[in-house]
Order: structure tokens, then C-alpha cells, then sequence
């Protein structure tokens, strides 16, 4: 009888481990909503980057392309606006960095780590399983202003560099 109760605990043990893998495998895609959410977000430090706004400097542009970050990534983990945990998680250390550059870090970031961090993030996407409007905006231009960044801050000396 205890053989029979062993028997299910680990039939029932095995399922929850094939569910959890299959669900970390759907969570390493995106859905077609995900890439909007991911692609928008984005687009708006494309914007920051290369047409700040009149009276703003680009790192105050890029400041504001962060807002809103942390209520969006509770977004990227829905089921219908699923974002890869790496995809989303590269933008939260991206605005940790430029939080920090612009004086709004909370205790003592290292900012060239952060983008450092973030850049590493954003290497993970890949080619053959992202939808190709987020590996045009990763490839073609996230990555490249990551690398722009720590390059300036290694210039000028910023915290981390």
C-alpha cells in the first residue's frame, strides 16, 4: 500500500516537472503581443537616442524612454503579451543604469555595469526564434547604444566604467 502511495507521489512529481518545463519553454518566446510591447518600448529609446526632444539632452531623453518601466514588466509576463524573461529583464537593468546616470539610483550603481548587464541581456535574444522586428531593433540599434554608452562612460569616467 505505502508502494502505491510512493508510485503516485512520483508520477504526479514527474507531471509537475514536464509542466514546468514546458512552461519554461513557452516562457523563453515571444507572442505576437510581446513583440509589440517589447518592439514599442524599444522604438522609444531609438527616439530618445537619436532625436531627443528640444531642451532635453539625450541621457534627460532616455531618462523619460524609462518611465513606466517597472508597470510594463508586469505586462511582459502575460500570457498574451509574453516577453522572454532575458528580453524584459535587460530593459529593467538598462533604466537601472540610466536611472543612475541621471542621479535617480537608489544607493550606489555602478552604471557601466548596469548597461554592461543589460547589453549581456539583449545578446540573448535570438535571430532564429525572435520575430524579426525585435531582432532588427536589438541588433540594429539596442545593442549598438549600449555599446555607445559604456564607451562614453569609460570617456568620461562614470561610476563602473
Amino acid at each position: 500500500m505505502e508502494g502505491r502511495g510512493i508510485g503516485k507521489t512520483v508520477a504526479a512529481l514527474a507531471a509537475g516537472i514536464s509542466l514546468a518545463w514546458a512552461g519554461a519553454a513557452a516562457a523563453s518566446a515571444f507572442t505576437e503581443g510581446g513583440a509589440d510591447l517589447w518592439s514599442a518600448r524599444a522604438e522609444r529609446f531609438v527616439h530618445a537616442f537619436r532625436d531627443a526632444p528640444p531642451g532635453l539632452s539625450t541621457q534627460e531623453a532616455l531618462g523619460q524612454a524609462c518611465e513606466g518601466i517597472g508597470g510594463e514588466m508586469f505586462k511582459y509576463g502575460m500570457y498574451k503579451t509574453q516577453v522572454p524573461n532575458h528580453a524584459s529583464q535587460g530593459f529593467r537593468r538598462l533604466c537601472e543604469g540610466i536611472d543612475a546616470l541621471n542621479g535617480r539610483a537608489r544607493g550606489r550603481v555602478k552604471i557601466c555595469k548596469e548597461f554592461r548587464a543589460a547589453r549581456k541581456l539583449f545578446a540573448r535574444i535570438d535571430a532564429e526564434e525572435a520575430p524579426a522586428r525585435v531582432v532588427e531593433l536589438n541588433e540594429r540599434f539596442l545593442l549598438k547604444m549600449i555599446d555607445a554608452l559604456v564607451a562614453q562612460g569609460e570617456r568620461d569616467g562614470w561610476p563602473g566604467c
